[in-house]
């Protein structure tokens, strides 16, 4: 039998372990979140309109809330001229099963949202979500850090919500999660050419993580405020948050080559 390209993909996603449950559950919440859309009340600005809301979703056993930030635009040049903030974009959060949200940013034009594009942005974090239930990853809860993270993150006090999200994001489980996704990611998607290098997967789950988290870190660390907080009540410095990035960088590094490899084998099959 002949090894088509759609063949190879389909084994390659099998492979992966890509759950029909995350794909599913990813499905639901974009039609949830559709039918929520029409009851809420746009709010105008320069460029376009915004919506936000919730849903509710349930995954493997643990239900969650997925907050979402819908841009309508009625422009399309404004949509591709259009850059979400690394640090706003969305992401998702797992202390433990007890405390876990996820947050996506959508795109509509003149009033309709991309089904790939809000697919795209959904099921890597729905998938990160999967991976770290079904390995049990969590944060200690007896970690001091644990109670004042998730005090941050739920408070409104915007800085707080900075320094946290940088501290959580420091987790080596939390970082392996999107790793082990941008594999998957590179070696399922279709626009990825060869040579495969960073600029390939700047744009995967871990890219981006690792583009918020130098983000966070040049945000956090030039302002006395969040530089008070986080070394006095997280006791983490910068010294130690740029090792952190760098053996992020490192462990990203052994995914493309990983990727170069990998993809070279199938497609001599």
């Amino acid at each position: 039998m002949n090894l088509t390209e759609n063949y190879i993909r389909e084994l390659v996603k099998e492979e992966l372990g890509i759950a029909l449950e995350v794909t599913n559950t990813s499905n639901q919440i974009f039609q949830d979140i559709l039918i929520d859309l029409r009851k809420q009340k746009p709010e105008k600005t320069d460029i376009c309109f915004i919506k936000t809301g919730s849903v509710n979703t349930s995954l493997h056993g643990v239900n969650f809330k997925v907050n979402y930030v819908c841009r309508n635009f009625s422009n399309k040049e404004l949509i591709e001229n259009f850059d979400i903030d690394a640090l706003t974009e969305g992401g998702s959060v797992f202390l433990d099963k007890r405390f876990v949200f996820v947050n996506v940013n959508l795109i509509a034009f003149n009033g309709t949202v991309d089904n790939k594009e809000a697919l795209n942005t959904i099921q890597p974090e729905i998938q990160h979500i999967y991976q770290q239930i079904r390995a049990n990853k969590r944060i200690p809860s007896d970690d001091l850090k644990y109670a004042k993270m998730k005090t941050d993150l739920e408070g409104n006090n915007e800085n707080r919500r900075y320094v946290a999200r940088l501290v959580y994001l420091c987790y080596k489980s939390e970082q392996e999660g999107f790793i082990n996704g941008t594999y998957a990611w590179c070696m399922t998607n279709d626009a990825m050419t060869p040579p495969y290098n960073y600029s390939n997967i700047k744009n995967s789950p871990a890219g981006k993580l690792y583009t918020e988290m130098q983000e966070l870190n040049e945000k956090v660390f030039n302002n006395q405020q969040m530089i008070e907080i986080i070394v006095n009540e997280y006791n983490l410095n910068q010294k130690q948050v740029n090792k952190i990035l760098k053996e992020f960088a490192r462990r990203l590094g052994k995914v493309l080559v990983k990727v170069n490899f990998d993809k070279a084998k199938l497609w001599r099959m």
